[in-house]
């Protein structure tokens, strides 16, 4: 039983934190929703710039960015990882399971460069 509680405890925390965070985006798009609704029921008209302040403050620009240098980080710690424990059974797998981090971070950053580069 002792050797299941790794990988439950491991998937579990991925799940939770996949949860929270999901939460908190619901969260904050609900109490946009809430403030927007009250803006409306008071008379006050809402402008375009007013909006896309709103909304924007939902979706930072950088995002892409952001996701691609944590992914970046957290691949790079599984090479290490790998690397560190030194077994040649352990070395391939985990520098393959490293590689969808990895790869996953270069699609954000080239979202986020060409994302900036559309905006100017």
């Amino acid at each position: 039983m002792a050797e299941a509680l790794v990988p439950i405890t491991l998937f579990a925390m991925i799940f939770g934190i996949v949860a929270i965070v999901t939460f908190y985006r619901y969260r904050n798009r609900q109490e946009l929703q809430l403030t927007i609704r009250a803006t409306l029921e008071s008379g006050q008209a809402l402008s375009s710039e007013l909006l896309e302040q709103l909304t924007a403050a939902l979706q930072p620009q950088h995002n892409d960015v952001r996701r691609g240098v944590i992914l970046l980080a957290i691949g790079l710690a599984f090479v290490c990882l790998a690397f560190l424990i030194g077994k040649e059974d352990a070395v391939g797998p985990m520098l393959g399971f490293s590689a969808f981090p990895i790869l996953t971070s270069f699609a954000y950053l080239l979202m986020g460069y060409f994302g900036q580069k559309s905006d100017k």
